[in-house]
């Protein structure tokens, strides 16, 4: 409830105004007799977007980004607005919201890119940055080092013990035979 104030040319809104949906009435102390007005508020729907986060700050080449900001309806109708998501200046997604008056929403996206260097990311006229960095490389395995095998041990060939030289026999029966020949032949 308010009153035209004819001084200042304005409505002046009464405190302590009492709405009853149930019998369709208002009540309200009045400090005077005056003309009176029932005031709706009828803001069209105007949107703001805040809180922008992304997560995480650095990545890999080739991680997603989530990207996130809240957007919120400061006007008293319900309304639509498109979120875009600009990476490095161009506009890579779009989400259409319907909020009612007085409302918000989350609003995620989630991004990522193929080259290392820093991103710029935009949402409405709010800006973030993040990292974007050369995948590590890989590590190279750590192999024990091979033991070189244990020579196997040489195993000279003990040389054969020279025979020993026979024991000089005296054939002494053929010596005697030639002998008896000898002086058989010799005699006859």
């Amino acid at each position: 409830m308010a009153y035209w104030d004819t001084g200042t040319g304005e409505w002046v809104v009464l405190e302590g105004s009492v709405a009853d949906t149930a019998t369709h009435t208002i009540s309200v102390p009045v400090p005077h007799f005056t003309e009176f007005a029932i005031m709706a508020y009828t803001r069209p729907a105007v949107f703001s977007v805040s809180d922008l986060a992304v997560t995480p700050a650095q990545v890999d080449i080739g991680e997603e980004v989530t990207v996130s900001v809240l957007v919120s309806n400061t006007g008293d109708l319900s309304g639509s607005y498109e979120v875009a998501l600009k990476v490095d200046d161009a506009v890579t997604d779009t989400k259409e919201i319907d909020l009612a008056g007085g409302g918000c929403q989350q609003v995620t996206f989630t991004t990522t890119r193929d080259n290392a260097g820093t991103c710029t990311i935009t949402v409405g006229d709010l800006l973030c940055t993040f990292e974007i960095r050369e995948p590590a490389p890989a590590p190279v395995p750590i192999s024990e080092p091979t033991p070189e095998p244990t020579p196997e041990p040489v195993i000279e060939p003990t040389p054969e013990p020279a025979p020993e030289p026979e024991p000089t026999q005296t054939y002494w029966a053929l010596i005697i035979g030639i002998i008896v020949a000898a002086v058989v032949i010799a005699v006859g």
